[in-house]
């Protein structure tokens, strides 16, 4: 479980526009659910963020346990301020 709880928060935190990421699995090795919470910098905005854990790192971890199917609870921690990056 912390192999993969691991490789998840360290596919997130590399993403662009996120300060840190926790994972945690529960549930039972047939029925497994993952919790998210992820911190934003809002340099990105959160339906960014959100597409990308929904469509790279969910799917990246279903294919991990061999598992179609991994319920997922996903919270997005929005800063106080926004930040723009300078390009």
């Amino acid at each position: 479980a912390s192999a993969l709880t691991d490789a998840v928060t360290g596919e997130i935190e590399g993403y662009h526009g996120v300060t840190r990421a926790a994972a945690h699995l529960s549930g039972t090795s047939t029925a497994p659910r993952l919790s998210l919470a992820v911190a934003l910098d809002g340099r990105v905005g959160p339906g960014e963020i959100h597409r990308r854990i929904t469509v790279e790192a969910i799917p990246h971890a279903r294919q991990a346990l061999s598992t179609d199917h991994l319920p997922a609870r996903l919270e997005l921690q929005l800063p106080r301020t926004q930040h723009r990056d300078v390009r």
